[in-house]
C-alpha cells in the first residue's frame, strides 16, 4: 500500500481540482485536506486549496494557504509569481472586509 501513496496523493489533488471546477467547494476542500495529510509540504496542493478558498471568497484562509504554498518552495518562477499575486489579492480583499466591519 505504501507504494500507492504518491499515486493516491496525485489522484486526490486532481479530484480536488475537478470538484472545485464543478463548484463543489466543500468536497474539494475535504479531498485536498486529505491529500495534504499524505504530503503536507506540497506547494501545489496548498495552492489548489487556497484557490478553493478564494472561490468561496474566504480571503483569510486563502491568504494563509497561499502563504503556506510559498513556504513549501515553488520551483517554477512563473507559478511562484502567480501564487504571490493571488496572495496579494487575497490580502487586499481581506483588508476590505475587515475595514467594513
Amino acid at each position: 500500500m505504501r507504494g500507492l501513496t504518491p499515486y493516491l496523493f496525485e489522484a486526490l489533488v486532481m479530484l480536488g481540482v475537478l470538484l472545485k471546477t464543478a463548484r463543489r467547494h466543500d468536497e474539494a476542500l475535504e479531498v485536498l485536506s486529505r491529500a495534504l495529510e499524505l504530503n503536507p509540504n506540497d506547494y501545489n496542493a496548498w495552492r489548489r486549496k487556497a484557490d478553493v478558498h478564494r472561490s468561496r471568497q474566504d480571503w483569510e484562509r486563502a491568504a494563509a494557504d497561499y502563504q503556506r504554498a510559498l513556504s513549501c518552495g515553488i520551483p517554477n518562477p512563473a507559478v511562484q509569481r502567480k501564487v504571490r499575486l493571488a496572495l496579494n489579492k487575497a490580502r487586499q480583499e481581506l483588508a476590505k472586509t475587515q475595514g467594513s466591519d
